[in-house]
């Protein structure tokens, strides 16, 4: 097997090996560190932008305010606990990016509850007690919304990592 590249070699030099070593890690999901730092610099430069981190810091805060609620499931959509469960991914997703944004940690300590609570529930729940689903969930009544709430809690939890390394031993 033959492998070409129309792409022209460049070796690389130890500062951009060091560049790259440094860019690497978390976050990287959805934001980067790079990305970050970009962002950071144009606060207070994009209204529509400044608009949106305000309004989404408001709906963070006073869901801390509410504390971390992670019921039984037994519900459908609409119900409180499907809601509730919707509810924890958003915020717990948006509390990620706002401790990325504005080095509050807060937020990261929000994620970290709200993932512990869930650690802590989520080995003694048994498939969702609602049967409609032929592929159900545990937090949900079909799989496909265990695996929504899975990508955003794995982007809060990448957002916030590094600072858990550095705050709790886990396990």
């Amino acid at each position: 097997m033959l492998v070409f590249s129309c792409k022209e070699q460049v070796s690389d030099t130890s500062e951009e090996v060091a560049t790259t070593e440094a860019e690497s890690g978390h976050p990287s999901l959805v934001l980067t560190k790079k990305g970050v730092r970009d962002i950071r610099a144009n606060l207070g430069n994009i209204p529509i932008f400044d608009k949106s981190l305000a309004e989404t810091k408001a709906e963070v805060d006073a869901e801390i305010e509410v504390g971390i609620l992670v019921p039984v499931p037994k519900d459908f959509s609409g119900g409180y606990t499907h809601q509730r469960h919707k509810q924890n991914f958003y915020m717990m997703q948006k509390a990620g990016v706002l401790y990325q944004i504005l080095d509050d940690e807060k937020y990261a300590t929000y994620v970290k509850d709200m993932l512990m609570a869930y650690a802590k529930l989520y080995p003694t729940l048994p498939v969702h007690p609602q049967t409609r689903s032929y592929a159900r969930g545990k937090l949900f009544w079909q799989c496909l919304n265990d695996a929504n709430w899975l990508v955003y809690s794995a982007q809060a939890y990448d957002c916030v990592y590094d600072w858990l390394s550095q705050k709790i031993v886990m396990f």
